[in-house]
């Protein structure tokens, strides 16, 4: 049974536009126990800023290098605080510090965000929208809400989001190779297994002197350079 809130009452289903956009194939493998939707050939994940609870200001970026789960919540989506219970089991069990945790919420006041210092107690990290600035918009389609896309500080739509909780999984070098729409048992064996498979990958190092996307094209991951190209491009369309 799929655990999430629809939208009117917050329906959950995570699209990631710049993979799809840029033909990226997909499938449904993944751990057993959840249905991730595993991209084949990964974009880059869209950077952006947000804000702790301590007031500091974060890079999606500056997460390079580490595992990260960026996951989509807000308030009245009970599934989003009994997964950040799943999300705490998790990271427990695994006391590994290449693995960050995000749990985005751009949708409420960040003063109330704020307010729940219980959260702080917590192993992820919580953040929210920075300063007055417009972090999200709403998808409206005749005058149906179908989502929201979340914005960067240039105002382009980097992210769509239909719905809570949602996650993208990005591995260390910065690329979304999955998502999952719903509550994720991340605490179940087999999902475990499967963030600690992405632990493990060594993060490729570019060749000194050399741009990134010329070290891509030398060792050989040149159909990857070209298609974040291609996302980019299909983004800003």
């Amino acid at each position: 049974m799929a655990k999430w809130c629809s939208s009117g009452t917050l329906a959950v289903i995570l699209i990631f536009t710049i993979c799809l956009g840029a033909g990226a194939a997909t499938s449904t493998t993944g751990p057993k126990g959840a249905e991730f939707q595993i991209f084949s050939n990964p974009a880059d994940a869209n950077d952006f800023q947000m804000g702790t609870l301590d007031g500091k200001i974060v890079n999606l970026a500056s997460y390079r290098g580490k595992v990260v789960l960026l996951n989509f919540w807000r308030k009245n989506c009970p599934y989003c605080d009994i997964e950040k219970t799943h999300l705490t089991s998790m990271m427990h069990s695994l006391q590994n510090s290449d693995l960050a945790v995000l749990c985005v919420n751009l949708w409420d006041d960040p003063s109330w965000v704020r307010s729940k210092t219980h959260y702080a107690k917590g192993p992820f990290t919580i953040v929210t929208r920075v300063g007055n600035r417009q972090a999200v918009m709403e998808n409206m389609v005749r005058g149906k809400l179908l989502g929201y896309f979340v914005l960067n500080g240039s105002n382009e739509a980097i992210y769509e989001v239909k719905g809570f909780p949602s996650t993208y999984v990005i591995n260390k070098e910065g690329k979304v190779v999955a998502t999952h729409m719903g509550l994720v048992p991340w605490s179940n064996p087999s999902v475990t297994k499967w963030v600690t498979g992405l632990l493990s990958e060594k993060l490729r190092e570019t060749a000194p002197g050399l741009p990134e996307w010329l070290d891509r094209i030398l060792s050989g991951s040149e159909e990857h350079a070209f298609n974040g190209s291609a996302a980019l491009a299909f983004q800003r369309r």
